[in-house]
């Protein structure tokens, strides 16, 4: 089994052993892919990071856009689901989509991930796990804030919240999914 990590959050990774080549780059990713022919390719999405994120999308559409090399599988690696970024990996043709509950990378989670024949890896299923209110808005130049559309996007989510209801099933049981406090958008005015 041979495979490429591509992680740009760090600058170096120690599970490295021949069998798993690591990259900070996604041109180097891409060219390796190229190079290499790996059975895989892990990619590492950071959390809140747009920037980042936004290169590492335009890598996935790459790789599964190039025809000599769009037969290998991608899986994208989260530390929890984002429903925009989720939606923009199903664009890209991802293969699967995985949730990292360590944000420690090691060879035995990829092997995991790459043998996993699990449905609750498939993108589509990915989509629909996650709270259809959750929302994200940019504060920083390069940072984002998740936040509860069921609450006129007042509530903050921190990451505790997040992984409790917002990003799996449970929040089919969250107080604020079954009361959502929506702005009601009217097409035309109503007249007595």
């Amino acid at each position: 089994m041979r495979g490429i990590l591509c992680d740009i959050s760090v600058n170096e990774w120690n599970g490295s052993d021949g069998e798993i080549l690591f990259t900070s780059s996604p041109i180097s990713c891409l060219s390796l892919t190229e190079i290499q022919n790996p059975d895989f390719v892990f990619i590492r999405f950071s959390y809140g990071s747009i920037e980042l994120n936004s290169k590492l999308i335009e890598l996935c559409t790459c790789l599964k856009r190039d025809r000599r090399i769009t037969s290998i599988p991608v899986i994208a690696l989260l530390d929890y689901p984002q429903r925009v970024l989720v939606e923009k990996l199903i664009e890209t043709g991802v293969t699967f989509i995985a949730y990292l509950t360590d944000p420690i990378i090691n060879k035995q989670k990829l092997t995991h991930y790459y043998r996993s024949s699990d449905s609750q890896l498939e993108p589509f299923t990915t989509a629909a796990s996650v709270c259809p209110f959750l929302n994200y808005e940019v504060y920083n130049a390069n940072e984002e804030i998740s936040l509860c559309g069921a609450d006129y996007n007042r509530l903050v989510i921190n990451k505790r919240r997040m992984n409790h209801f917002c990003s799996n099933r449970n929040h089919l049981s969250c107080p604020f999914y079954l009361n959502p406090k929506t702005i009601k958008r009217f097409t035309q005015l109503e007249l007595p």
